[in-house]
């Protein structure tokens, strides 16, 4: 297996690998290790990163006791889930397999309409907010050098613990924030962030980061639930209308209806998805309406059975459906 390539995150200068992370020759900036992962991440004091290291060390002796990924992320929901969320959850987490299959399905499909039939000979795949590695497992069959970023260090614990039971080997796991990556320009033949972009504090920025790194004729891919659904809960809640609220109104309905914060999320609409879009150079793209969607339960099998419905929702009513897949390439100076 090839070394990782890392670059500074702050200047994009070339780093040196040390026993104990990476540093940067210029200004000796130094980027450590945890559980053999590098954090990138800028600005994170130590006192963070020791709270940090305690809850991975919690994370890896529940994992001694569990013994398989999927017991463990099932005690880790139960014991960190809002009580009426955990159902939800454990549904969403333990699909892990099915959603990456769904998402490579989906973004071939995708690819088609953008440059024809699906090409093999890719070499680099990215997964931005890789979370716990659902999309990352499934890629590492389809490219030679898979890497995944993340800017919670205990989702990548959980990635690498997924990685090592896959025998993932060829897989390269960075904590780094989107809008600072630690890669060099046009590196990537594919870029996915995926359930990402409502989460980011500052969207354009770190969809700028993310196409920096697209190489000529590579391919990028997101998702994003849609601010103004009629047919879905707002998924981070599990309560409809959100979107429909003034965004200083949403907090404050949440609060009310659910007990807690509503922070950390910022949905868009297919309007505000297609100005930053706009906003990055060479790129062509499309956006699809999704009416089904994995964590929908009975109502995706019964839209399943009506692919005419579905069909006509995404068609005809695409400001209102669920959710958007976007795939985007990036032109290629030598067609």
């Amino acid at each position: 297996m090839e070394p990782p390539e890392y670059v500074c995150p702050k200047c994009k200068s070339s780093l040196t690998a040390t026993e104990s992370g990476f540093r940067r020759g210029r200004c000796a900036l130094r980027y450590p290790l945890f559980f053999g992962i590098p954090d990138f991440r800028l600005g994170v004091g130590d006192d963070i990163r020791y709270l940090e290291m305690q809850k991975i060390e919690g994370i890896l002796k529940e994992y001694e006791h569990a013994g398989k990924f999927d017991r463990l992320m099932e005690r880790h929901v139960r014991a960190h889930t809002t009580s009426h969320l955990v159902a939800h959850e454990l549904a969403y987490e333990l699909a892990w397999k099915r959603r990456g299959s769904e998402v490579k399905e989906r973004l071939q499909t995708l690819q088609r309409r953008l440059v024809g039939q699906h090409e093999r000979g890719a070499d680099r795949y990215l997964d931005v907010g890789c979370g716990k590695g659902a999309a990352l497992i499934t890629f590492c069959r389809e490219f030679e050098d898979v890497y995944g970023v993340d800017v919670v260090p205990r989702y990548l614990v959980f990635a690498k613990i997924l990685a090592q039971e896959g025998g993932a080997s060829h897989l390269h796991l960075a904590c780094a924030s989107a809008d600072a990556l630690p890669f060099r320009s046009e590196m990537f033949d594919l870029v996915t962030a995926l359930d990402l972009i409502e989460h980011l504090p500052r969207q354009i920025e770190g969809l700028r980061e993310i196409w920096r790194t697209v190489r000529e004729g590579g391919l990028a891919y997101l998702n994003s639930p849609n601010r103004f659904s009629l047919f879905a809960l707002e998924d981070h809640v599990r309560l409809w209308g959100v979107g429909f609220l003034p965004r200083k109104w949403m907090g404050r309905y949440v609060r009310l209806v659910r007990r807690y914060a509503y922070e950390g999320v910022r949905l868009l609409s297919v309007f505000e998805l297609a100005r930053l879009l706009g906003n990055l150079p060479d790129c062509t793209y499309c956006i699809e309406g999704l009416m089904v969607t994995y964590r929908e339960g009975m109502a995706k099998k019964m839209l399943a059975a009506l692919p005419v419905l579905v069909w006509a929702l995404n068609t005809f009513a695409r400001w209102f459906v669920p959710s958007y897949n976007v795939t985007m390439r990036k032109a290629d100076s030598n067609p």
